[in-house]
């Protein structure tokens, strides 16, 4: 067999197999936001009208009734909040007047959402109850990223735009243009550790290792072993001088099996060796 012999076969057994849907996305719906709000612990909202440009309306192959969909919600701050809620395929309905997608379900801490529209002048969100769990204030602006489908189509916005409240308690912002790309989810906070080896190789290796503490750590000009004594009932003593250390009882040779105040006992111990009034704990220091 040639060569061209050989493609022409390989075409014409590809064309009869059956039809194929690739997985493509829609271009993004980049949304100027009316309002956006965040009641912390409680709820959120997100609203985009734009009655002069018709927003596109997701393809047959992302219809929601089908593929359901996801919104995000997101502090675009560093290590700001960041939740993503599911909206289920079965609580999405076709507006029979409009021919436009609704979903509407009642809220549980599962899926939190109770109403999303997408029409062609407005997209629509509110999710509500122990579900959300966002907290304000925000150090960013309010990212939304409504998806829609698998393959899929997205709807966005970045809500900066007038801000009527950013508190412990409710964030609330209006009237945010249109961002020139989806926003981005925050960063995450970076973790500190306490770094064990540094090891610098002129132009050859730079090396860090960094261990996860295995105790607490010992305060700057503590003793590794430090050994006090406290009376029952009270205070001062062994819960203050060992506060954060593993305590140990210490127990000296006359020493009582006589439980020593609660505040003495260490979590893995039921009582605390006692002598006459006093009880002897030793604070045990990670090195």
């Amino acid at each position: 067999m040639t060569g061209r012999a050989a493609i022409a076969s390989v075409l014409a057994a590809f064309l009869l197999l059956p039809s194929l849907t690739l997985a493509s996305d829609e271009p993004d719906e980049l949304l100027e936001g009316k309002t956006g709000a965040v009641q912390a612990l409680d709820h959120v909202k997100f609203l985009a009208r734009d009655p002069m440009s018709p927003y596109d309306l997701p393809n047959a192959s992302n219809n929601p009734t089908v593929e359901g969909g996801t919104v995000r919600f997101f502090d675009t701050g560093v290590g700001g909040d960041d939740e993503t809620y599911a909206l289920p395929a079965v609580n999405w309905s076709v507006d029979p007047m409009t021919g436009f997608y609704v979903y509407n379900a009642t809220a549980t801490t599962a899926l939190p959402c109770i109403e999303v529209r997408v029409d062609d002048d407005r997209i629509e969100v509110r999710c509500v109850g122990a579900g959300v769990t966002l907290t304000p204030p925000f150090a960013g602006e309010l990212g939304v990223i409504l998806t829609i489908g698998t393959n899929s189509k997205v709807y966005c916005a970045s809500m900066g735009g007038n801000t009527d409240a950013n508190t412990t308690r409710k964030l609330e912002r209006h009237n945010s243009p249109a961002p020139g790309a989806c926003p981005t989810p925050p960063a995450p906070m970076p973790e500190l550790l306490p770094g064990k080896v540094v090891v610098i190789k002129q132009a050859t290796l730079a090396k860090f290792v960094a261990r996860p503490p295995t105790g607490p750590s010992r305060p700057r000009g503590a003793p590794a072993t430090t050994t006090t004594s406290c009376s029952p009932g009270a205070r001062p003593g062994c819960p203050r001088a060992c506060s954060g250390a593993t305590r140990t009882p210490s127990t000296p040779a006359s020493a009582a099996a006589t439980p020593c105040a609660s505040s003495a006992r260490s979590a893995t111990s039921a009582s605390w060796p006692t002598a006459s009034s006093r009880a002897w704990c030793t604070c045990r220091w990670r090195r």
